[in-house]
């Protein structure tokens, strides 16, 4: 899915997370939860890959949750996220996880995913060859 404009709602609640991230620890942004969609965590993302410690903070804390783990698009842009960041080890171990939870054992959905948010999140061809990889596994 290409990307898509932020509603104001999702810009101002990424706006909040970024700032309570920059400051606090992630577990301040659970009563944030119920207000999270997938565009609003791809979103801030995108806002946050060249900040690192915030973008990681969040990936971390996003992981389990239904608004992150269950669409490829925040997935990906954090696959692209890891990898520009170097955390090869990171992005494989979250590549595994959605290539064995999907219904889509070539990828296909996935690649495609990838390809849709390469440049938005300027990303390096490193990140297909982690994906080859977690799916030869």
């Amino acid at each position: 899915m290409p990307l898509r404009p932020v509603p104001a709602a999702d810009a101002v609640l990424v706006s909040k997370a970024i700032a309570i991230l920059e400051r606090h620890h992630p577990r301040h942004l659970n009563p944030l939860i119920p207000q999270f969609t997938p565009q609003a965590a791809s979103s801030l993302l995108l806002q946050a890959q060249s900040h690192k410690p915030v973008a990681l903070k969040f990936i971390d804390w996003a992981r389990p949750h239904p608004f992150f783990n269950t669409n490829l698009n925040p997935i990906c842009i954090s696959l692209h996220i890891l990898t520009n960041f170097n955390l090869y080890k990171t992005a494989h171990s979250l590549a595994e996880g959605i290539i064995v939870n999907s219904n889509d054992p070539k990828g296909l959905a996935l690649f495609s995913e990838l390809k849709d948010s390469y440049h938005a999140c300027n990303s390096t061809s490193g990140v297909f060859d982690l994906i080859v990889k977690a799916l030869s596994l």
